[in-house]
């Protein structure tokens, strides 16, 4: 796992694995952090024993099926960013997730695209935002 994200990380600038499938990308899924107490930042590239101290402290997380470890680069200020990620088959749930934990944004793995967080009102409808307040 925490070779496979230093690889994806060094080439692409970001990964999300599993520890059960491996890399996720392109997978019909989509990535929510709902443990941002966990998040790490850091200002360079992480290094192979940072993202294994950052598996290890987060293992009773990553050994549940539908975690896995993310991470990216904020492009805001160039950090790189060390995530506990729940992936989700359907977007709706995502954005649920997103919504009441403060997220951002989502990572559609398939498309590869960031779904802020400030769009989903397209994505949802009004009706649905509703809800959330209940």
């Amino acid at each position: 796992m925490v070779d496979l994200s230093f690889a994806l990380h060094t080439i692409s600038g970001g990964s999300t694995v599993s520890l059960f499938e491996g890399n996720l990308l392109g997978r019909s899924l989509f990535a929510v952090s709902i443990y941002p107490e966990r998040s790490v930042e850091l200002q360079e590239f992480p290094s192979r024993s940072q993202l294994w101290a950052f598996a290890m402290h987060n293992a009773d997380l990553l050994t549940l099926r539908g975690h896995a470890l993310g991470s990216w680069i904020r492009k805001e200020n160039d950090r790189h960013v060390l995530d506990v990620v729940v992936c989700l088959p359907q977007l709706e749930d995502a954005i649920w997730l997103a919504l009441m934990f403060s997220q951002e944004a989502i990572f559609d793995l398939r498309s590869e695209l960031e779904i802020p967080t400030t769009r989903t009102l397209d994505i949802m409808g009004p009706e649905s935002f509703a809800l959330l307040s209940r």
